[in-house]
């Protein structure tokens, strides 16, 4: 009877020996068994001061200036409070073509009056380097929108376009890639930034462009070749960076640590996945092909937004004549400050437990010793 009892003991921590070796040993091999996320926190302030310089009353949505975008929740966590005149008011959320909208009550301005419109977000960056390859989450955000169509902004029909996708024949989003390597060392296509942004087909007479306005040349042309793609832009924190700009004596940009820039999202049907494509900061990952990859792989980089239809350069310029016959001038000012940083388990993780297996293989081989000198000693 004891001996009985005496193998069911050895058998069971035996057992437990071999499941507690066999846990630590693929805890500490693979990282896949445990969700480890980075996240980076980041507070943004945007800050529009409207001014009304006209005779006759003036209300802010008569050119929708209450309305502010929202950065995507795509690998993100957002929130968010406005203010007008210094007081935090209540927003509606609008959806526009795609875009989410937060919409603060209007103001109506006398003649030579202002309001302070102040947004505030503190957004969570979350494991930045694995946003792509997508395997279809990011479609929520586009809206059921062909991303293979012709638009005014991305029109692959015009002249300079299509000669160019006859001429060279692209077959796969790699070709396209590579004849912008081309035309960059040979000098046929500069980085200048314009404003307003030139289109696909001013950017190829010019030679020049600047992180949109190249990258809508490259949607242009893989739409032309039905390959499905569309412009993300967001925020890269560059700490310590300023810059202004004026455009036409009526929007004024003051950034601080801000770096706004647009790239590429083409759906790779190598891999079945969507994969993003800069191409002013290509920076490689090790999950994406070659010729992919960019900013929006950094955890310093906030995606703000996707623009799939549509033609923004036309609204910008008829938003800046409007303002004009207005009399309203708009002051911007962004500001970036990274809050910290820190990481987490986004399940239970093996590897968590690994101090629990070794110190249960130590008790059981001490258990097993133990047994086999107390035989011994009978």
């Amino acid at each position: 009877m004891e001996e009985n009892v005496m193998k069911t003991l050895a058998l069971t921590v035996m057992l437990l020996l071999l499941i507690s070796s066999i846990a630590a040993i693929a805890s500490l091999a693979s990282t896949r068994f445990c969700a480890k996320y980075s996240v980076v926190r980041y507070m943004v302030k945007q800050v529009y001061i409207i001014e009304y310089h006209g005779d006759k009353k003036f209300n802010t949505s008569k050119l929708m200036l209450n309305l502010f975008s929202i950065p995507l929740n795509f690998t993100q966590k957002i929130s968010y409070e406005a203010y007008v005149n210094g007081t935090e008011v209540r927003v509606d959320e609008v959806n526009i073509n795609g875009t989410l909208y937060a919409k603060v009550p209007s103001i109506t301005l006398n003649k030579q009056s202002s309001v302070n419109y102040t947004l505030v977000f503190t957004i969570d960056v979350i494991d930045a380097e694995n946003r792509y390859p997508d395997y279809g989450t990011i479609t929520q955000y586009l809206n059921e929108t062909s991303l293979t169509e012709s638009t005014k902004l991305w029109n692959f029909s015009h002249p300079i376009i299509s000669s160019v996708i006859k001429e060279e024949k692209f077959k796969k989003l790699k070709d396209i890639v590579e004849w912008f390597h081309y035309l960059k060392k040979k000098g046929l296509l500069k980085y200048k930034t314009h404003m307003p942004p030139l289109y696909p087909w001013e950017v190829l007479k010019k030679s020049e462009g600047d992180c949109d306005e190249q990258a809508n040349l490259f949607i242009t042309i893989a739409r032309g070749m039905n390959i499905p793609t569309f412009l993300q832009y967001g925020i890269v924190y560059i700490e310590n960076y300023t810059y202004s700009l004026t455009v036409n004596d009526v929007y004024e940009y003051v950034l601080v640590n801000t770096g706004w820039h647009g790239w590429v999202v083409a759906y790779d049907e190598d891999i079945d996945a969507w994969i993003p494509i800069d191409m002013t900061l290509h920076i490689k990952s090790e999950s994406l092909p070659e010729y992919a990859g960019g900013a929006v792989m950094l955890n310093r980089t906030i995606i703000w937004g996707n623009i799939v239809m549509g033609d923004y350069i036309g609204e910008f310029n008829k938003f800046i004549k409007e303002l004009k016959e207005y009399n309203v001038t708009v002051k911007e000012y962004d500001e970036t400050r990274k809050l910290g940083s820190w990481h987490y388990s986004g399940h239970v993780c093996l590897s968590d437990f690994v101090p629990t297996f070794l110190c249960l293989q130590v008790i059981s081989i001490s258990y097993i010793w133990y047994m086999g000198r107390k035989r011994e000693l009978l």
